[in-house]
């Protein structure tokens, strides 16, 4: 199963928004976290819709961490699934 890693911007209190590395352009936003995963799942199907999924290899949890600067240094990574029925 190919999983995106994004980086989870925000709160509780303001809501949250998540942006995909290896997915230029590819971002949501969610009030709680399980909002935010599902919408997440929208934004890459709606991403990759039309496109060959090859083209964007997903890298593991390791390489974005690595790859981060700033204050994305410090942020929660979360692993969004791609149903592979989709593409």
């Amino acid at each position: 199963m190919i999983q995106y890693i994004g980086v989870v911007h925000g709160d509780a209190a303001t809501g949250y928004g998540i942006t995909f590395p290896d997915l230029p352009g590819c971002h949501s936003v969610g009030d709680t976290i399980d909002t935010l995963r599902m919408n997440a799942i929208e934004a890459i199907e709606l991403f990759l819709d039309g496109e060959e999924v090859e083209r964007f290899p997903a890298r593991d949890k390791a390489a974005i961490t690595a790859g981060l600067s700033g204050a994305d240094r410090g942020a929660t990574l979360l692993a969004i699934p791609l149903a592979i029925g989709a593409h």
